[in-house]
């Protein structure tokens, strides 16, 4: 959904396909002879979660490409004097 929002329809798509295609139906036929019903089921939480860490890798390509040349540590991110900062900038927004 973020990739379509932001007018990346193109990676949405292949994304979907390669959770259906590359690896959800290669789990389906495989696990289900090794695990019998457990490996039907196995097979679509497998998948999905190999579909998140390859979208996670997609969303941290797009971001630092949305980015430029601003880095901003994670280290920046977790402290609470700046996360308390954001949230009241955004608040008297």
């Amino acid at each position: 959904t973020a990739f379509q929002a932001l007018g990346k329809g193109l990676t949405a798509m292949w994304l979907s396909l390669i959770r259906q295609v590359i690896f959800f139906l290669p789990l389906l036929i495989i696990l289900p002879h090794y695990l019998d019903l457990k490996g039907v089921w196995l097979a679509f939480s497998l998948s999905e979660f190999l579909t998140i860490i390859l979208a996670g890798y997609f969303l941290v390509k797009l971001w630092r490409g949305l980015q430029g040349n601003q880095k901003v540590p994670v280290v920046i991110l977790l402290k609470i004097g700046y996360v308390l900062k954001r949230i009241i900038a955004w608040l008297k927004w």
